[in-house]
């Protein structure tokens, strides 16, 4: 039932143990061929059909597992607390992702109950979330089906821009499209610009530069050109 052999390698359920030299092998049944383990990760192993570890805490305590070195016994950790049915994961001593009772993941955010996914304390020069994609498919995917918004940013910046799209390699197809195919009549708009403050009297709601000889606007469409204070066309300052 138990084996140590010359190198010191104990082998429980097994007189051959894979382990590293000193290790430990628990075997509990046969998981198929025996491979030939990472070096860095054979000093513990446990095979078995489906091999498990529990850690079992009180349930006003919890479990940890501790990653350590000489300089600091756990500077990586991943701990389950009862209390609360939440999961930390630490690097470098401190929570770097956190999963609360519902499911919701924090990265950098500790209390993460107010989104599925939620980013904070971003390091400065980092982006907050980068998507790199290199199929023919969407970068991004919202499949929103309730009733609110599909994105919503809140920007507090005063000089930068709250969404900019490059598009710098375009050949066809569009930088923006926004298109709606719903037979509904009832009154709505694709596009909503709304400068909410009368006093931002220098605010153009809309602003478009062309550098070549293209459009600068094409309207294709039966409805027409609508405005309540007229349009100014070139330098004229008059409606």
């Amino acid at each position: 039932r138990m084996r140590i052999d010359s190198s010191g390698r104990m082998g429980i359920g097994t007189a051959s143990p894979g382990c590293a030299a000193k290790g430990v092998h628990i075997k509990t049944s046969s998981a198929g061929t025996f491979p030939s383990l990472q070096a860095d990760a054979d000093d513990l192993v446990i095979e078995g059909s489906t091999p498990g570890i529990t850690l079992l805490g009180a349930a006003n305590g919890g479990g940890m597992l501790a990653f350590g070195d000489p300089d600091d016994a756990d500077a990586g950790r991943i701990f389950y607390y009862h209390v609360n049915n939440s999961m930390a994961f630490h690097t470098a001593g401190a929570t770097a992702m956190s999963i609360d009772a519902t499911g919701n993941v924090g990265l950098g955010d500790t209390d993460p109950s107010e989104a599925k996914l939620s980013i904070d304390n971003v390091a400065s020069g980092d982006a907050g979330l980068k998507i790199k994609q290199a199929q023919a498919q969407n970068g991004l995917l919202i499949d929103q089906n309730g009733n609110s918004h599909a994105i919503y940013i809140d920007s507090a910046a005063s000089t930068g821009d709250g969404i900019r799209v490059e598009a710098s390699s375009l050949t066809t197809s569009s930088a923006a499209h926004f298109y709606s195919g719903g037979a509904n009549t009832s009154t709505r708009n694709l596009v909503h610009i709304h400068n909410d403050h009368a006093s931002a009297t220098g605010t153009t709601a809309l602003y478009v530069k062309q550098d070549s000889t293209g459009l600068a606007a094409d309207f294709n469409g039966g409805g027409g050109i609508r405005s309540a204070s007229g349009i100014k066309f070139g330098t004229d300052t008059a409606a």
